[in-house]
């Protein structure tokens, strides 16, 4: 169920019996690394995408490379001249009769084939150009011919400025195909291992050109040849179960309509999805996220069977090491993934026990993706006549029958068979502790667990830390040193979520946030402090007293995706790799990242310190 003792000497002992055992390792952790990296990036994306789209033509224009040549009167008459061109068009559009009967007969799939076309159908196009040139003017047209080139790059900018298009669906596009053109070169890894592993002799070494050029084949193609090469022709039938194969194989074509067709619908992906031809796929944060899970769980997967089949009996430490992943993932709502890692948790479990614990563990992912009438059916229809107390519990509660099921957890807590650890960490136990009613039974964990590592002192220590390092951003940015001042700043809104949490640690358990760590909550990640500052409402949520002029200002949404931003600065900062994986094309951060960066930092410690003041009783 949770809290199991781990035997460290006999699971490094059994990682270490092939030979492939730290390069499976490393793969197992990094498989679920790279796309929570991606998951990371999707509300960044949306915060940064926003900023830029709410800035206004003139300041887009002005932001150009011609504008540091051209004098500011200069470009003023420029902006007048595409005002007034913009309004010859409007009128010429306005006064432009369209034929709606060119559209008659027309099916979906013609309009997206020839958009064009269509449009030269509707409307005399050389007419329209005409309009425009004669409300131009001669002076106009004058000025617009006598352009020199960066007066025409800086007009240019202002009039696309002015009619801009939303970038996040085609950065989220982006991340969506980023993710699912991880699994390929995964596949080709793993397949080249089993190949090796099967017949060491037949090769010089990993490196041969015979073994790459005969994975490489087995691999060409969609995951339907994947699956067959894995599971068909190198034996890991385990993969047949734990991996969706269908599901990949529809994120697979939906990577192909985005890279092959700018993400735009067609009727070979209307058979397969039933997505609207002409429609735009992923161009939604919830798309990008939902196939970001899809793929960590697939890849964890992959990696999870090909692990077994080489090393016999490693996938009992597998399904242990899952529950982390597993757990975060579902307190992240992160349903899918999680619903893939307690497969694979099912897949590799020993004992009925453990079967019945990952079994728990999924009916929780599939109740958050649909809700608890999903998965109503199987859980009535599940036997637990033979299995320990626990489990008929656990049938209660997913049943949300939960006076049955408190009045066993009473039982179960007086015969020590569940304990403070379980009470406060496993999922399974999230809903009714949020309802508070587990209230009176974590009033006592409280009792007994409170952290000793929360003193007075440090909680203080945490406050001043969290202003010091604010401080150290603006001289690290007077220095000009950008980059360090977005981890000064970084560090200083750790610090003051950390203190926040130390002084709501009753409260932070009460939601069921609290995770118990050695040293609770100094050891904490920031991206667990961010989650659960979120969760508990810490966060503003409003924009309203930031100046204007900030470049926060222009973060739509909750201050808790802009601190996404925030995080995200630090991370490429402190984490040399993630800067060069993810962010190559960035020559450095500089003085409009730490700008926005500063302004989020300085609206949540101004907040979170209000907030502190006021629980500390104003003083």
């Amino acid at each position: 169920m949770a809290d199991r003792p781990i035997d460290l000497n006999a699971g490094f002992a059994k990682v270490l019996e092939s030979g492939r055992g730290s390069e499976m390792a490393v793969r197992l952790r990094q498989s679920l690394e790279l796309t929570d990296g991606l998951w990371e990036l999707v509300p960044v994306v949306v915060a940064a995408t926003k900023a830029h789209e709410q800035r206004s033509p003139v300041q887009v224009a002005d932001s150009s490379p011609a504008a540091n040549v051209l004098a500011g009167e200069r470009r003023a008459l420029l902006r007048k001249v595409g005002d007034a061109l913009s309004e010859a068009m409007a009128t010429a559009i306005g006064e432009q009769p369209t034929d709606d009967s060119a559209l008659t007969g027309l099916t979906a799939a013609e309009i997206t084939a020839d958009p064009f076309g269509i449009s030269d159908r509707l409307m005399d196009t050389a007419a329209y150009v005409a309009r425009v040139l004669s409300g131009l003017g001669a002076d106009l047209m004058a000025q617009l011919g006598a352009m020199s080139v960066d007066e025409a790059s800086y007009l240019a900018a202002y009039l696309q400025a002015a009619d801009q298009q939303p970038r996040a669906p085609a950065l989220l596009r982006a991340v969506f195909a980023t993710a699912v053109a991880t699994v390929e070169p995964l596949v080709t890894r793993m397949v080249l291992l089993l190949l090796y592993e099967a017949a060491p002799d037949a090769y010089t070494s990993l490196a041969d050109p015979e073994l790459d050029n005969k994975a490489r084949s087995l691999c060409y193609g969609s995951p339907a040849k994947w699956r067959k090469a894995l599971v068909d022709t190198l034996g890991v039938s385990v993969l047949a179960d734990i991996v969706d194969w269908d599901g990949l194989g529809l994120l697979w074509e939906a990577r192909n309509v985005i890279a092959h067709r700018g993400g735009l619908v067609d009727a070979r992906y209307h058979e397969k999805s039933s997505a609207e031809i002409g429609s735009v796929i992923a161009s939604e944060p919830e798309s990008a996220c939902a196939a970001i899970d899809e793929i960590g769980a697939a890849r964890f997967a992959i990696v999870a069977g090909v692990w077994d089949h080489l090393t016999r009996g490693i996938g009992a430490q597998i399904a242990d090491s899952a529950c982390i992943p597993l757990w975060n993932s579902l307190r992240a709502g992160r349903w899918r993934q999680a619903n893939g890692l307690a497969k694979v948790e099912e897949a590799f479990a020993q004992d009925s026990e453990a079967i019945a614990t990952a079994r728990v563990h999924r009916w929780l992912a599939v109740e958050q993706g649909y809700g608890p009438e999903a998965i109503r059916d199987a859980v009535g229809a599940w036997d637990v006549t033979a299995l320990p107390a626990t489990f008929q519990m656990a049938r209660h509660l997913l049943l949300h029958q939960d006076g049955k099921a408190l009045a066993i957890l009473h039982q179960l807590i007086a015969d020590g068979i569940v304990g403070p650890a379980e009470l406060s960490s496993w999922p399974l136990f999230d809903r009714v502790r949020q309802a508070g009613l587990l209230s009176d039974l974590l009033d006592a964990v409280d009792n007994t667990a409170t952290p000793d590592a929360i003193t007075e002192e440090r909680y203080r220590k945490l406050t001043d830390l969290a202003v010091e390092r604010v401080r150290d951003a603006e001289t690290c940015a007077d220095a000009g040193c950008y980059a360090a001042a977005c981890v000064m700043a970084g560090a200083g809104i750790e610090a003051a979520i950390m203190a926040h949490a130390c002084h709501s640690a009753a409260e932070v358990r009460a939601a069921g946030r609290w995770r118990e760590t050695r040293s609770a909550p100094f050891d904490w990640s920031l991206e667990h402090l961010i989650q659960i500052a979120v969760a508990m409402n810490w966060l503003p949520a409003t924009r309203t007293s930031i100046p204007n002029e900030e470049a926060v200002e222009k973060l739509a949404g909750e201050v808790g995706d802009a601190v996404r931003f925030v995080q995200y600065a630090r991370n490429l900062v402190v984490h040399p790799g993630k800067y060069a994986l993810e962010a190559p094309w960035l020559a450095a951060l500089g003085q409009d990242e730490y700008t926005i960066v500063y302004a989020v930092t300085r609206r949540v410690i101004d907040h979170l310190y209000a907030a502190l003041t006021g629980l500390d009783g104003g003083t």
